[in-house]
């Protein structure tokens, strides 16, 4: 049998928790990069905690760290990218920042999925709604 940790998407964790969406490009800005660095804090950690209990695990990811680029410009995902430390903490080698490369090669495997609102707009929730447990969340992926 495997260990398998669950990863949960950053930016869903902080606005049903009282972040609001961001208003401005600079407020974007900033929650962006929040999400990169705790999204990358999160793996870390995940992998740490598994790797340490010398069982086979899988991780699964809800969102990685190159999500944030559909939600920015080109030029701000360069921004955000060299706005993040990517060292590995406790290494002897100079500070690097954030790459696709580097992104990239942290994941075994990448699978996308497409959204049920294709072909059932009419039953997709967004914006604030109410999930199918009765909890107030807010998605803000529009069915289009």
């Amino acid at each position: 049998g495997y260990d398998v940790y669950l990863c949960p998407e950053v930016a869903t964790v902080l606005l049903n928790n009282g972040v609001l969406f961001p208003s401005t490009p600079e407020s974007l800005f900033n929650f962006q990069t929040q999400i990169l660095a705790l999204q990358l804090a999160l793996e870390r950690s995940f992998t740490l905690i598994a790797g340490s209990t010398g069982r086979p695990s899988i991780l699964i990811m809800d969102r990685g760290l190159l999500d944030g680029k559909s939600y920015v410009s080109d030029a701000t995902w360069k921004q955000l990218m060299d706005a993040t430390e990517a060292s590995e903490p406790g290494l002897d080698k100079p500070r690097q920042h954030m790459t696709e490369e580097y992104m990239l090669k942290r994941y075994d495997i990448v699978v996308h999925l497409v959204t049920v609102a294709d072909g059932a707009e009419q039953h997709y929730k967004w914006g604030e709604t109410t999930d199918d447990s009765g909890n107030t969340v807010f998605r803000g992926e529009s069915p289009d």
